[in-house]
This record gives structure tokens, C-alpha cells and sequence, in this order.
């Protein structure tokens, strides 16, 4: 098996906090900004794996319980990618200090494996395992070790999104809110009414079919045999690595939503355990199709499988220019959210971008100004939790 599979879904995006310094003479622009602590924990759970704990300044073991947010991180990325990649940590500490967020716990566990991510989801694939329940072991160790008020929010972006919303679905009532940040949480539909629109409507991931033919060559095969595909090549050329960022992360969602049953051989990548939705002739294999389809977040909505959505205020942010075309995924699940619910989600933010103080305007795509973003789902739900 090729295990060339490492590959971060996001770039590298750093932003400096900046705290304004006056004079003697002059009034101070910018409180004292109180820096909190993040702590790497061995996994108990989960051998050769970390979860991260951010306590802020005003944590203290013997004071007022705060509340946890459970933050998940996107494909490819691990329990470092919101303290080292998206410095989010320094947005709690900022955000605190400005009176415009409350101290919480944040609790970071891993969700890596092989396949570069678990997508938080019980599989019987042996890489992904029991994913989600892992998030739960996780986050009862924390309420041992941490004075914990017992009030849980959910949260994370791109895969961590997805998993953010399926788990809360699973587990009514156990979480107070609810956050997505560029999440791949509708697999198909159509653009609602009413709302921007891109020129085409939104497939959903059967848009990442040409992708996925041209990363690994297939593409090529289907030309040569007028779309018939051959069986052998199909098997050989079909693979996750670092240079096939769609193709990888398929192979993911593959592990973890058709780890192959011994019931459909005609897209089992055998190297691999699993089912792809790809068919020896390059179009969508119906019966892994629906497998996916019942992990869906859409579908399950639509069916009435709902779990703390009913209860817990939701928050949705993805960039306009997503460049895995997920803003199509955001807006067909808030506008079907918004017919079941007779109401939109709490948050529903297309982001634009960030014009910088040099003129220069760089768009949201599916990785950038997530620190700028997750300012906005922090301060969203400490309003949720007063």
C-alpha cells in the first residue's frame, strides 16, 4: 500500500496580533492582553496520537467551571493545526481581553490517521475506526482533568465542519452549540432560491469526479476506450498521494463511509479497503453512492435525523471563492436548515475576504482568513452560551 498520503487540505495562513502601544502621555489604545495556555496530552485512546487543551488566562482549577468547546481540525491537519496554522489560540486570548468573547476551555483532538483524516466517523475500516466515540473519550477525560462546567459547544472547519455537524446529529441535546467553518456538509443539491447564486448549480462531490480522473491519470484511459475504463488500470492507477488533494481526500471519506464489506466488488480498491464512488467507467457507482449518501448531512436532515440541531444554535461560514466549491455545499444546506427549521441558521456568513491596509484584497477561498472567521464563531458562541 502506498503510504504516501500526508497532504494539509489548507495553506499556511498566520496572522500577527497586534496590541496597540501609546505613549506615556497618551491613553492606552488596546487592554493587556492575558496570553493562555495550551498543553499537548498523549492520547490514551488512541496509541502515537496528542488532543491539545487551551486553558485561558482566567482558568483556574479551584475558580468558576467554563464551558468546553470541542474544536476540530480540518483534512490532513492534526490536533496542532488551530494552535500552529490558524493561531486560534491567540484569537481566544484576544477576543477575552476585548470583553467580546468568555473565557472556555478549547479542547483539540487529532482527527489524522493514515488516509490524512478520520472525518470523525465509526467505520469499520481498521485506520478510522471508532472515530467518533474517540471525540467523547476525549472529551470526558478532559472534564476529569480540568474544572469543567459541563456545557459542551462543537465546532471545526473543512472535514473538522463535517464532523462537527454529523456528531451533533448523532448525540441529541449533548452539545449547546453548533459551528461550521468551510465544511463539506451537503454531498448534493441544487443552489435554493432566492439567495447568490454562481453561474451553475452545485453538484456536490460528483464535481470532484473530473478531478479526480485527471489527478490520477484515468481520465487518459476513459479517452483511449471511448469510456469503457479498463479493470486492470482502474485498480493500478487509482490512489491517494500528496499531489492528489482531491483524490486523497476521497480516499478519506472512502475509509470512512464505504471501508469495502465484501458486497460491492466492482469499486473496491483492493490496496486500500475500500469502496470509492467512482465505477470503472469514470461515473458515480450508485450503490457506494448511497453509502455516502447516509453519512450525508443534507440527506440526514432531509429524512428528519436532526440531534442537537433542534436545540442548538448553528453557525455557518464559508468563503465565496472555495475552491472546492463548498460554498455551493453551505448554501444548499442552509437553505434546506431554514425549511425545516422556519427559520435560517443562527449565523450564516458568506466570507468575502480582507482588504489590507496596502489595497491589496485576497478572497476567502477554502483555507484563508480562517483566524479572522474563527474570531466570528468565537465571539457567536460565547453570545450563544450567555
Amino acid at each position: 500500500m502506498r503510504k504516501d498520503l500526508l497532504f494539509l487540505l489548507t495553506a499556511l495562513f498566520a496572522v500577527a496580533l497586534l496590541v496597540g502601544c501609546g505613549s506615556e502621555e497618551s491613553i492606552p489604545t488596546s487592554p493587556t492582553v492575558a496570553t493562555g495556555q495550551v498543553d499537548f496530552f498523549d492520547d490514551p485512546f488512541a496509541d502515537g496520537m496528542r488532543y491539545a487543551v487551551y486553558t485561558p488566562a482566567e482558568y483556574s482549577d479551584t475558580g468558576t467551571p467554563l464551558p468546553v468547546m470541542c474544536l476540530l481540525n480540518g483534512f490532513g491537519g492534526s490536533e496542532t493545526m488551530w494552535t500552529y496554522v490558524f493561531s486560534a489560540m491567540d484569537a481566544s486570548d484576544y477576543l477575552i481581553a476585548m470583553g467580546e468573547a468568555e473565557p472556555m476551555i478549547i479542547v483539540m483532538p487529532s482527527g489524522y490517521n493514515d488516509f490524512g483524516g478520520s472525518f470523525y466517523t465509526n467505520s469499520g475500516h481498521p485506520v478510522v475506526g471508532m472515530a467518533e466515540d474517540h471525540i467523547f473519550d476525549v472529551l470526558d477525560a478532559v472534564d476529569v482533568e480540568f474544572n469543567t462546567s459541563g456545557v459542551r459547544t462543537i465546532a471545526g472547519f473543512s472535514m473538522g465542519g463535517f464532523g462537527a455537524i454529523s456528531i451533533a446529529m448523532n448525540h441529541p441535546g449533548e452539545f449547546s452549540a453548533v459551528g461550521v467553518l468551510s465544511g463539506p456538509i451537503s454531498f448534493y443539491g441544487t443552489m435554493t432560491p432566492g439567495l447568490p447564486t454562481p453561474t451553475d448549480d452545485y453538484l456536490g462531490i460528483q464535481e470532484l469526479l473530473p478531478a479526480v480522473l485527471l489527478e490520477t491519470g484515468y481520465a487518459t484511459v476513459l479517452a483511449e476506450t471511448g469510456g469503457a475504463g479498463d479493470p486492470a488500470q482502474y485498480q493500478d492507477m487509482m490512489y491517494p498521494s500528496a499531489d492528489r488533494r482531491v483524490t486523497s481526500m476521497m480516499f478519506a471519506m472512502a475509509a470512512a463511509f464505504s471501508p469495502y464489506d465484501g458486497t460491492n466488488n466492482n469499486t473496491v480498491i483492493a490496496d486500500y479497503g475500500v469502496n470509492i464512488p467512482i465505477g470503472v467507467d469514470g461515473t458515480m457507482d450508485a450503490d457506494t453512492w448511497d453509502r455516502w449518501l447516509e453519512k450525508d448531512p443534507l440527506s440526514r436532515m432531509l429524512a428528519g435525523n436532526v440531534g442537537s440541531l433542534a436545540t442548538a444554535p448553528l453557525f455557518l461560514d464559508c468563503g465565496l471563492e472555495d475552491d472546492l466549491g463548498l460554498y455551493g455545499a453551505h448554501q444548499v444546506f442552509a437553505g434546506v436548515y431554514a425549511m425545516g427549521f422556519g427559520a435560517a441558521p443562527s449565523n450564516d456568513t458568506y466570507y468575502n475576504g480582507v482588504t489590507f491596509n496596502s489595497g491589496a484584497y485576497v478572497p476567502a477561498d477554502h483555507g484563508t482568513q480562517i483566524w479572522e472567521r474563527f474570531k466570528l464563531l468565537l465571539e457567536w458562541t460565547s453570545d450563544q452560551l450567555n
